[in-house]
Protein backbone atom coordinates (compact mmCIF):
# COMPACT_ATOMS: atom_id res chain seq x y z
CA UNK A 1 0.00 0.00 0.00
CA UNK A 2 1.36 3.33 -0.80
CA UNK A 3 1.12 6.86 0.49
CA UNK A 4 2.22 9.89 -0.59
CA UNK A 5 2.61 13.28 1.66
CA UNK A 6 3.84 16.51 2.11
CA UNK A 7 7.19 16.51 4.05
CA UNK A 8 10.15 19.21 4.67
CA UNK A 9 8.31 20.90 1.44
CA UNK A 10 8.81 17.42 -0.74
CA UNK A 11 6.54 15.00 -1.50
CA UNK A 12 7.52 11.41 0.14
CA UNK A 13 6.05 8.45 -1.40
CA UNK A 14 6.18 5.60 1.13
CA UNK A 15 5.48 2.10 0.16
CA UNK A 16 4.58 -0.80 2.35
CA UNK A 17 4.24 -4.55 2.30
CA UNK A 18 3.89 -6.74 6.07
CA UNK A 19 5.81 -9.55 4.30
CA UNK A 20 8.48 -7.78 2.05
CA UNK A 21 8.84 -4.55 4.35
CA UNK A 22 9.18 -0.97 3.61
CA UNK A 23 10.50 2.04 1.03
CA UNK A 24 10.09 5.68 0.70
CA UNK A 25 11.47 8.36 -1.46
CA UNK A 26 11.29 12.07 -1.53
CA UNK A 27 10.74 13.96 -4.64
CA UNK A 28 10.32 17.86 -5.89
CA UNK A 29 7.26 16.88 -7.67
CA UNK A 30 4.05 15.25 -6.29
CA UNK A 31 3.49 13.03 -9.77
CA UNK A 32 6.80 11.79 -9.56
CA UNK A 33 6.01 10.41 -6.34
CA UNK A 34 2.48 8.78 -7.26
CA UNK A 35 4.55 7.51 -10.47
CA UNK A 36 7.58 5.91 -8.00
CA UNK A 37 4.84 4.60 -5.92
CA UNK A 38 3.27 2.60 -8.88
CA UNK A 39 6.43 1.11 -9.64
CA UNK A 40 7.26 0.28 -6.56
CA UNK A 41 4.44 -1.31 -5.82
CA UNK A 42 4.12 -3.30 -8.86
CA UNK A 43 7.52 -4.88 -7.86
CA UNK A 44 6.59 -5.53 -5.13
CA UNK A 45 3.35 -7.76 -6.26
CA UNK A 46 5.72 -8.94 -8.95
CA UNK A 47 7.88 -10.29 -6.77
CA UNK A 48 10.99 -7.97 -8.51
CA UNK A 49 11.42 -5.67 -4.98
CA UNK A 50 14.38 -6.23 -3.13
CA UNK A 51 14.41 -4.40 0.32
CA UNK A 52 17.11 -1.70 0.93
CA UNK A 53 20.41 -3.28 2.15
CA UNK A 54 20.64 -2.76 5.76
CA UNK A 55 23.64 -0.40 7.01
CA UNK A 56 24.35 -2.44 10.71
CA UNK A 57 22.31 -5.23 11.47
CA UNK A 58 24.00 -5.89 14.87
CA UNK A 59 26.96 -4.15 16.75
CA UNK A 60 29.50 -6.62 15.73
CA UNK A 61 28.87 -5.69 12.27
CA UNK A 62 29.70 -2.14 13.30
CA UNK A 63 32.79 -2.77 14.87
CA UNK A 64 34.03 -5.53 12.10
CA UNK A 65 32.78 -2.58 9.60
CA UNK A 66 34.77 -0.24 11.98
CA UNK A 67 37.56 -2.20 11.99
CA UNK A 68 38.13 -2.95 8.05
CA UNK A 69 37.41 0.34 7.22
CA UNK A 70 38.51 3.00 9.59
CA UNK A 71 41.35 1.64 11.84
CA UNK A 72 43.49 0.04 9.03
CA UNK A 73 44.27 4.01 7.90
CA UNK A 74 45.25 4.50 11.29
CA UNK A 75 48.62 4.93 13.11
CA UNK A 76 48.13 2.35 16.02
CA UNK A 77 45.90 0.14 13.65
CA UNK A 78 47.37 -2.57 15.55
CA UNK A 79 46.75 -1.85 19.19
CA UNK A 80 43.33 -0.63 18.25
CA UNK A 81 42.31 -4.10 16.27
CA UNK A 82 44.09 -6.16 19.65
CA UNK A 83 41.75 -3.35 21.78
CA UNK A 84 38.75 -3.98 19.93
CA UNK A 85 39.04 -7.86 19.39
CA UNK A 86 39.25 -7.87 23.02
CA UNK A 87 36.09 -5.60 24.04
CA UNK A 88 34.41 -7.82 21.32
CA UNK A 89 35.04 -11.61 22.52
CA UNK A 90 34.03 -10.06 25.87
CA UNK A 91 30.94 -9.39 25.34
CA UNK A 92 30.72 -12.88 23.50
CA UNK A 93 31.73 -14.34 26.97
CA UNK A 94 28.79 -11.81 28.55
CA UNK A 95 26.09 -12.87 26.08
CA UNK A 96 26.91 -16.44 26.97
CA UNK A 97 26.54 -15.95 30.71
CA UNK A 98 23.33 -13.78 30.12
CA UNK A 99 20.67 -15.77 28.03
CA UNK A 100 17.29 -15.02 28.35
CA UNK A 101 15.40 -12.70 30.33
CA UNK A 102 18.65 -11.90 32.53
CA UNK A 103 20.77 -10.46 28.95
CA UNK A 104 17.76 -7.68 29.13
CA UNK A 105 18.15 -6.99 32.68
CA UNK A 106 22.04 -6.46 32.42
CA UNK A 107 21.63 -4.63 29.47
CA UNK A 108 19.70 -2.12 31.77
CA UNK A 109 21.39 -2.36 35.06
CA UNK A 110 25.66 -2.41 33.36
CA UNK A 111 27.62 -4.87 34.33
CA UNK A 112 27.27 -7.47 37.77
Amino acid sequence: MASIRKRNGLWQAQVRSRKLGSTSKSFHKRTDAIACARVQEAAMQTGEWKPKEKRYSTTDDLIQKYLRKVTTHKKGAETETRRLKRHYSQADDLRARFKGPEWGVFCHLGTP
